[in-house]
Formats: C-alpha cells, sequence, structure tokens
C-alpha cells in the first residue's frame, strides 16, 4: 500500500481500520458546521476514499505531498507531469488532473503578486498548499466548515509571514527537507 511504503504510520481508513491516533489517547480533529458537530461519520466514509476518506496527521500529509512533489508517488514520473499539465479554470486558478494551482501572481495586491503560486489539495477548510518558489508546505484545518474568510486570503497571509520571517532571520515555525524557518 502506498501509504507504508511512504512511512505513513499515522494515516489510516476509518471506515476499515482501527484509528492509529499520533497521540496516545487524543482522537482525529472534529468539524463543526456552526455550532453542529461533523465528525467522521463510518457510513459516509466507505464511499469516500478518494475525496475524503482518509484521517492523517500533518506530519503524514507533508510526506505524502513532498514525496508527490518530488516524483516519488508514482512508479513513473511522467504521470506527475501530466497531472501538472495546467489548464486555465478561473481567473487566478489553473488545474491539472486531481491538482489544482493558485496563481498569487495574478492578483492586484502586489504583496500577493510576489508570492507566486501555490498548488492546493483540500476541502471542507482542510488544505495542504506546496509554495514551489519557496518549496515550503502549508498544511492546516478551520475545524469549521462555515468559515467567512477567504482560503486565498487566509493562505496568502500565511505566505507573507513566513515570508516576511525569512527576510528578517526570524522563524516561525514551519519545516520543510532542506529549508527551516
Amino acid at each position: 500500500m502506498l501509504l507504508d511504503s511512504l512511512g505513513m504510520d499515522d494515516t489510516y481508513r476509518p471506515a476499515y481500520e482501527s484509528p492509529r491516533p499520533a497521540i496516545q489517547g487524543r482522537p482525529p480533529a472534529e468539524r463543526y458546521l456552526g455550532d453542529m458537530e461533523c465528525g467522521l461519520w463510518t457510513s459516509v466514509m466507505t464511499a469516500d476514499w478518494g475525496g475524503g476518506g482518509l484521517v492523517s496527521t500533518t506530519e503524514d500529509l507533508n510526506t505524502f505531498l513532498r514525496s508527490f512533489v518530488t516524483g516519488r508517488v508514482f512508479a513513473d514520473r511522467r504521470t506527475r507531469d501530466k497531472m501538472l499539465a495546467w489548464v486555465e479554470s478561473g481567473p487566478h486558478n489553473n488545474y491539472g488532473l486531481g491538482v489544482s494551482r493558485v496563481l498569487f501572481s495574478t492578483f492586484d495586491d502586489p504583496l500577493v503578486k510576489a508570492l507566486g503560486d501555490v498548488w492546493p489539495y483540500g476541502s471542507s477548510h482542510n488544505f495542504m498548499y506546496y509554495w514551489p518558489q519557496e518549496d515550503l508546505t502549508i498544511i492546516g484545518t478551520f475545524n469549521q466548515m462555515a468559515v467567512e474568510a477567504d482560503l486565498y486570503d487566509t493562505v496568502a497571509s500565511i505566505m507573507m509571514t513566513i515570508r516576511s520571517a525569512g527576510q528578517s532571520g526570524e522563524g516561525v515555525g514551519a519545516e520543510s527537507e532542506g529549508k527551516k524557518r
């Protein structure tokens, strides 16, 4: 299985496997729609492998994303390259095969424009981005499905904080292979 070959020991399919909490006694984060909990329903998760039927840690997600970016996920690297053959899908977006790209370089704000682009993955306000210009991953969740903030604005703000911290020599707690900030 791909997860095993990548060493993603804290990722599992909740409809088919026992939980593997990364921190003993701590369950996965819950999702909410306003005050209503929208937890992991096994009946939904059985039909949702490709659309979010996994529970994972940010460390395992970083492992997967780094493996995808470096071409270690596929036996033939050309498969990844085909997935990244971008076509325009919106005013600030491109789409490949299962992967999209946000073109911050097309935004009007010069600070946002200078960020370049990111490859986003995720849904339901869970996100995993690769920032090629900085060779960094940004992974997180809002745990709230009714978030009023625009995800792109939030991610751009995180990216600007990382970039300004890197220019000032301060760390912000983000780490990637080869770079530490």
